[in-house]
């Protein structure tokens, strides 16, 4: 059934046997008019209570109708928004990864490695929700958290801990950030 419905609607966007149903949305409530849609739930239990032979079979095409009647209805819609959910779910995934991983080595190749996206797509979506490059994030991160780490640790213990292998790299870098070389942001913040 999937795959002929499949042919027949080839051509004509992606069918309903293909939807996972993450695109969909659900309403939660069938108004009394539609008289249809009742018809086919009263008859789907009728089936079921009767249990004839092969009522198996009846049921199949009666639970397709009813899906049918809610899909062509309304009650059952895609969703409009779900380009933005998924954007949304994209870049918070990789604000996770990246905070749990700022102290290793990260690439913009080693995300999309780990996200199974491409880089372009990445840098797209992340400036779109962040207004931050990807590696812009990255940084800023790991010199927040440098910044606590010097409450405790020298500037070179902070930096190689929060993921800068390099110590001038990383007092360019916190100065960018922060206006303030390590030196004077320890001065003037960290007593």
């Amino acid at each position: 059934t999937a795959m002929l419905a499949r042919k027949v609607g080839e051509g004509k966007g992606k069918s309903f046997f293909e939807n996972d149903g993450s695109e969909l949305e659900y309403k939660n409530f069938i108004d009394r008019n539609d008289t249809e849609i009742h018809v086919t739930v009263d008859n789907l239990l009728r089936a079921v209570r009767e249990a004839k032979p092969f009522f198996e079979l009846e049921m199949i095409s009666l639970l397709y109708k009813l899906f049918y009647e809610l899909y062509s209805s309304g009650y059952i819609v895609k969703n409009k928004n779900l380009a933005v959910d998924k954007g949304v779910r994209t870049v918070m995934s990789l604000l996770k990864w990246i905070e749990s991983h700022n102290s290793e080595q990260i690439t913009l190749a080693k995300i999309s490695e780990v996200s199974g996206l491409s880089e372009k797509y990445l840098c797209r979506i992340f400036k779109e929700y962040t207004s931050k490059t990807i590696m812009d994030y990255v940084n800023e991160s790991r010199i927040e958290k440098a910044c606590v780490a010097m409450q405790t640790q020298s500037i070179t213990e902070a930096a190689f801990c929060c993921g800068f292998n390099d110590l001038s790299y990383f007092c360019k870098t916190f100065k960018k950030y922060k206006g303030l070389t390590p030196s004077e942001y320890r001065k003037t913040y960290i007593k």
